[in-house]
């Protein structure tokens, strides 16, 4: 038995993590290494990484072994001029000794003659640790598409010191609103859903009033945002209660309320409650946007959720409806039964509605959710899983179906070391989606993301985000980023 496998075997629970994550940093290591020996020509370096026995994939679909493709580099056959990652690759650990890198990349190479072209690749590089090194044993690339382009308009902080975890809807006068958390904490603090407005297409953000009111440590965060029949908004709001002002969740949830504003989210009534939850010490927790039906209901998706419940944990997850613009609630079916955790709506025409759920899937370690794209033809009836259009620490989504009939699905993008807001699009109603594409970047913590979008008359998109930290504000902020599909 290898002295590597000896110890990873060794190692508690908690130890193998720490040493999976060192192995990830191995790896990741060395497949810059590659990348950067190709570009600088090292063909010396280059010979330490790649197998002999490598079986190379290129691009047109020849095979070489290692040997040959060292050989080709020699001869000068090919050059790269220039090659790097649209986002971080994404490392899988096959076992202690195998992985897997994949991502998409954009090369510009150049032949022993002719001009330099540029490619944009999807790849998979498979490793195996040998002796005491990591080798390159298989690669293979295929040609792939661009991802939409896009016109940046804007990035900015516009709300300091709020986690926000925003919610957008229009109102018919063009007015953006926002609800969101105001306190700067992640959900630590006693608070309310704030409502706050731009009538300037999302430059300049002004408060307008609160959702809910909290009750002694109470903190009513969690929450859904959309409009009734006649242009009321319309919040549905859950929580937790704190044992003490810093801090400190009970078991229980609080009930989700439903508050309604004739004013354009200026002053606030109680108008309903949500329905308790089917499981014992559960409470259903309301998500994403409140979406209208060609039927006329209201329906909002939630999952139920409690604390102090033994394992495995499971978040099934509900449609919520109202047939009386938003006064009664009751559950009318269900996603999926166990990992459908916050969950965006969308009715994207002819009976299908579209939900993006946040999984829990720990494929990559705690916390790697990614989103899994549900649709349901029967007019949200029954669902099925149809897709997982993100990776690993990519969630949770927000779906606007834009003035075209593409569909927009944005969501944070937790991987690191560069966080931000991801998106892809998608043109036959959620069946296939394109390549992301990165529509804020430079926020500084994984704790950020949430993102929620609107268009406007003019096309334009606004979406907002939270971060805690970003270029214009170290601290918890909402962020706006203004920006044009071309």
């Amino acid at each position: 038995m290898k002295l590597r496998q000896l110890f990873l075997i060794l190692l508690t629970p908690l130890g193998l993590s720490a040493a999976n994550e060192n192995l990830v940093e191995d790896i990741q290591a060395i497949n810059t290494a590659r990348i950067t020996a190709l570009v600088a020509g090292d063909l010396v370096r280059l010979s330490d990484i790649i197998d002999p026995a490598c079986v190379y994939t290129h691009a047109s679909g020849r095979v070489q072994t290692g040997t040959d493709y060292l050989a080709t580099l020699r001869r000068g056959t090919v050059s790269y001029l220039a090659m790097a990652y649209e986002f971080p690759p994404l490392v899988r650990l096959l076992a202690d000794d195998h992985a897997v890198v994949s991502g998409r990349i954009q090369l510009t190479a150049q032949g022993a003659s002719g001009p330099k072209h540029d490619r944009i690749l999807a790849t998979t590089a498979v490793y195996r640790y040998s002796g005491d090194a990591w080798r390159l044993v298989s690669y293979q690339s295929t040609p792939a598409p661009a991802a939409p382009a896009y016109t940046l308009l804007s990035q900015a902080s516009v709300i300091p010191d709020v986690c926000a975890w925003p919610k957008l809807t229009l109102l018919p006068d063009g007015t953006i609103i926002a609800a969101i958390y105001d306190q700067p904490a992640h959900g630590q603090l006693p608070g309310d859903t704030a409502i706050w407005a731009s009538t300037d297409d999302g430059l300049i953000w002004e408060y307008r009033g609160n959702a809910t009111q909290h009750v002694g440590h109470s903190a009513r965060f969690n929450h859904a945002l959309g409009l009734a029949r006649n242009g009321d908004l319309l919040v549905a709001a859950s929580g937790w209660n704190f044992i003490s002002a810093q801090g400190g969740k009970t078991d229980q949830p609080l009930e989700a309320l439903v508050s309604r504003s004739a004013d354009a989210g200026r002053n606030w009534t109680t108008i309903a409650q949500f329905p308790l939850a089917s499981e014992a010490g559960k409470a259903l927790i309301p998500f994403g946007n409140i979406e209208r039906g060609d039927d006329g209901l209201l329906r909002v998706a939630a999952y139920s959720f409690g604390r102090g419940i033994p394992g495995p944990r499971e978040d099934p997850g509900y449609v919520v409806t109202s047939s009386d613009d938003g006064y009664t609630w009751e559950i009318e079916s269900i996603i999926d039964q166990l990992a459908v955790n916050e969950t965006d709506l969308l009715y994207a025409g002819n009976y299908r509605w579209l939900a993006a759920a946040r999984n829990l899937d720990h494929l990559n370690g705690k916390g790697a959710h990614s989103i899994d794209l549900y649709i349901s033809d029967d007019n949200a009836q029954t669902w099925r899983r149809e897709s997982q259009p993100t990776l690993p620490d990519q969630h949770p989504g927000d779906l606007l179906k834009l003035t075209d009939g593409r569909i927009l699905l944005t969501y944070g993008d937790r991987r690191g070391p560069d966080y931000g807001i991801n998106a892809t699009i998608s043109t036959d109603s959620g069946l296939t989606w394109s390549p992301e594409f990165r529509l804020a970047s430079g926020l500084s913590s994984r704790d950020s993301g949430y993102p929620s979008s609107v268009q406007l008359a003019d096309g334009t998109i606004v979406t907002a985000y939270y971060a805690l930290g970003s270029p214009d504000h170290d601290g918890y902020q909402m962020g706006v980023v203004r920006w044009l599909l071309d």
